[in-house]
Parts: C-alpha cells; structure tokens; sequence
C-alpha cells in the first residue's frame, strides 16, 4: 500500500507510481524548474502485505521531513511503525540516498 503526498522543497518533489500488473513502486525525484526533470528514481518493487510506502507526511527526530521517503512494517499505531528502509531526495544533488532509519515517523501534523 501507498501513503504520501506530493509535498515541494528547494524547487523539488518526491512522487510515486504503481505499476498496474505487477505492483512495484517507483518513487521519482523531480526538479520543479522551468521544465519538469525527473533527476532520479526508485524500484521499491512489490510491497509485502503489511509493508506501507510512505512520504510527504513523514517526521525524523519529531519534525516534518517532506525529503524523506520510508518503508514502513504496518502496526496498530502510525507513530510505532517499523521503518524498513528509508531515502532522502537530496535537493543538492538531485539524487535519492539511504539514509538511517532512526527516529523516522509517520504522522501528519506539520510545524
């Protein structure tokens, strides 16, 4: 399953694609200039049935993240969730990178 919303920082956003047959995600990195530049993607694949793919609504250490895009394990609560890998869209260099999933949440509220 896919969560997330299409959430703008430094000129760029994060989206993402099922494909309709086989069910593997793919997250783009797009640059929001004069002309839409997808900079860099992701083959997440099928998801497992308790797996969420999540972005735009994401916190690190507390504090809303709209780089960050996390795959998550899928508990009773949407703060205890068990991340399984997580990236950041590095506006900098156009370009996803893993980083530590510690201290990365899910919620909505934004400050």
């Amino acid at each position: 399953m896919k969560t997330g919303e299409m959430k703008s920082w430094n000129d760029y956003w994060i989206e993402s694609y099922v494909d309709t047959i086989t069910q593997r995600h793919k997250i783009l990195l797009v640059h929001n200039g004069d002309n839409k530049v997808i900079t860099d993607s992701l083959n997440i694949g099928a998801l497992l049935e308790d797996m969420v793919l999540d972005y735009g609504t994401l916190r690190v250490n507390d504090k809303w993240n709209p780089e960050i895009v996390a795959v998550f394990i899928e508990r009773d609560s949407t703060q205890t969730n068990n991340v399984v890998k997580a990236w950041r869209g590095n506006s900098e260099t156009g370009k996803f990178e893993s980083v530590l999933t510690w201290g990365i949440t899910r919620g909505l509220e934004r400050q």
